[in-house]
């Protein structure tokens, strides 16, 4: 097959697409400056109009017809010609319409209702229903002084002054209402105290004054109305006119765009296409499986420079197909990828977290059994607890009978998290073991009342420098890891049985996880073929979720344990004691009870370092 020559890049399509690409850049930049400013005025405008003015027009709406209501309530009041203790029902109506909160449409039509059946008699409805509109009017009044005062400090009115003047300007006008308010209403109340006096030559003049000074109200709030009404007029249009604007702009800018990239195109299409739909060929080729393919592309730019890298390409995966025809036997889609660099094969010391986990007393388990039901029961056992290990990116190395060894690192998972997802599918697995137990009646055809075994299953976690590669002979291999960190997370396993638990992690691990975990120290111990002691620790459950109890229990055993190596026997056996009586079936504590006896018994003198030693594995 030929091969393409290595040619030097004269023309580079990067500074060719870099100068347009700039000329395009700098165009949009102030397409989109010019578009922001414009969509910013149009929106300050719309802000205006919809937070602003147009509720400032309905709240003073509002008031004028309150105020109509509240003249056409009085006047209605006078016509029915009241008799006396008048006064005394206004000031209970004035009392009566402060229930009303706020004064809606919903809320007034509401309490009118009220009024009507508390007071039977027309005047008395009318005194009422003014007080009510005259509530509701003064109530209007300080909504409307409030939005104004809002307005006046927000940002957009703020940053301008002719919105500045303007609101500046409503201002002044609404304060002019509350005082022409209160001189009507001091009017109707001097009316109504003549009335009861029966002064009727005073009542003509009271009268003249109380018209007076309706008309100058109804004047006032008709000033403020058109003062509105001409603001939102003029807002409008002119939101109207940026709209406008941005809109023949965005068309204009569109259609140049729209022009440039046709050329653009068109110039790129010339150069470019051609070698690339034979790239396009290349590909297709490979997808149907034609690892023989190879481009010719005859040019001196980047293209020529893609071709050869796609042959390259080409040339790698026939090398990684052969390499992939060597495999014997089905691996695990994540450790395939990584078996194909051949950098592997040399192996590499990697930062890793180990696990391991066996069935206690398989064994015994396995006689009561036929050999189908003890394999209906290993490979149910191991579909169910391989799946929280495969969810937490791990990898499973191997199985033997019913233990199970996995691994977690780079570059299958992040450097920073392998240990975590340890833990995690650790405890997905324990939490399992429920349901697994559930299961084992159908499984293996017994009725549950005739299989009287527990089953529990010890998990051994350890983090630490591994070796890992393609380890074997030529014929067969396989992707594993080794070292001392992986002894050790078997004997944590195993070392499980002599403390009662069932998930067991070393110092390592625990230093990692401690602030996503909740775990308690267990012991220091030695295990079989090493020298160096390890500290151990109980994984009990995820940051936060484990019970008050176990709480209470990991930090009297906490204690009892900082006894223990001090020697004070006596204190370490009350912290332990106390444990048992929170929690009597926790097993470390009843261990450390039980060798407590024994070292009381025979001091391990002053030399002693605290270290428990396996000789066993």
């Amino acid at each position: 097959m030929k091969t393409m020559e290595d040619e030097k890049v004269r023309r580079p399509i990067g500074v060719k697409i870099l100068g347009i690409m700039l000329v395009i850049v700098l165009l949009m930049s102030l397409v989109t400056g010019i578009s922001n400013h414009n969509l910013k005025n149009l929106n300050n405008e719309l802000f205006i109009l919809s937070d602003f003015y147009i509720p400032l027009d309905q709240m003073v709406s509002d008031v004028r017809q309150s105020h109509l209501t509240q003249i056409l309530s009085f006047e209605r009041f006078l016509a029915s010609n009241p008799g006396r203790g008048m006064e005394l029902i206004r000031q209970e109506g004035e009392q009566f319409v402060k229930g009303i909160g706020t004064c809606n449409n919903e809320n007034i039509r509401s309490f009118r209702k009220k009024i009507r059946d508390k007071f039977a008699e027309g005047e008395q409805r009318y005194i009422v229903t003014y007080e009510l509109q005259r509530y509701c009017t003064n109530h209007k009044i300080s909504e409307s002084e409030k939005l104004v005062e809002k307005a006046l400090a927000s940002n957009v009115v703020a940053k301008t002054p002719e919105m500045i003047q303007r609101f500046t300007k409503i201002q002044g006008q609404l304060s002019d209402i509350p005082p022409l308010c209160n001189t009507m209403h001091r009017n109707v109340l001097r009316y109504l105290k003549e009335r009861e006096e029966g002064n009727p030559q005073n009542l003509a003049l009271l009268k003249e004054q109380l018209d007076f000074s309706r008309r100058e109200l109804a004047k006032e709030t008709a000033i403020v109305s058109r003062l509105l009404h001409q603001y939102t007029n003029d807002a409008a249009v002119k939101a109207n006119k940026l709209e406008r604007q941005a809109f023949w702009f965005n068309w204009g800018m569109t259609f140049a765009g729209a022009l440039l990239a046709l050329i653009l195109a068109y110039v790129l299409t010339r150069n470019l296409v051609e070698p690339l739909k034979k790239l396009l060929y290349g590909a297709r080729a490979i997808e149907e499986g034609d690892l023989n393919i190879q481009i010719q592309v005859k040019s001196s730019d980047e293209i020529a420079q893609l071709a050869k890298s796609f042959n390259y390409m080409v040339s790698g995966l026939r090398e990684k197909e052969t390499i992939k025809e060597k495999f014997g036997q089905y691996i695990d889609p994540k450790v395939v990828s990584t078996l194909l660099d051949p950098t592997r094969e040399q192996g590499e010391k990697r930062t890793m977290t180990v696990f391991f986990s066996d069935i206690q007393g398989f064994s015994e388990m396995s006689e009561h059994l036929s050999p189908d039901n003890v394999v209906k029961l290993i490979n149910h056992y191991i579909s169910m607890m391989s799946e929280p290990i495969r969810r937490n990116h791990g990898v499973i190395d191997k199985y033997i009978g019913d233990a199970i060894m996995a691994f977690w690192g780079p570059p299958f998972t992040d450097s920073s998290e392998h240990a975590e997802l340890a833990c995690i599918a650790a405890l997905q697995q324990q939490a399992l073991m429920e349901q697994f137990e559930k299961d084992l009646p159908g499984i293996i055809g017994l009725r549950k009342t005739l299989f009287s075994f527990n089953i529990h299953v010890r998990m051994g976690i350890c983090t630490g420098d591994v070796i890992v590669g393609s380890i074997g002979a030529e014929a067969a291999k396989n992707y594993t890891v080794i070292g001392d960190t992986v002894n050790l997370a078997s004997r944590l396993e195993a070392a499980n049985k002599f403390y009662g638990t069932n998930l067991m992690m070393s110092g390592e691990t625990n230093e990692i996880v401690r602030d996503k975990m909740e775990s308690r120290e267990l012991d220091l111990i030695r295990v079989a073929g090493k020298t160096e002691p390890v500290r151990i620790f109980e994984l009990l459950g995820l940051k936060g979720e484990i019970s008050m109890v176990m709480l209470e229990v990991r930090e009297q055993f906490e204690k009892g344990l900082a006894h223990y190596r001090n020697q004070e026997w006596l204190k370490s056996r009350e912290c332990f004691e106390s444990c048992l009586k929170l929690n009597p079936e926790d097993t470390p504590s009843k261990v450390f009870t039980s060798r407590l006896e024994v070292l009381q018994s025979q001091s391990p003198g002053s030399g002693w370092d605290g270290i428990w030693t396996f000789s066993e594995k």
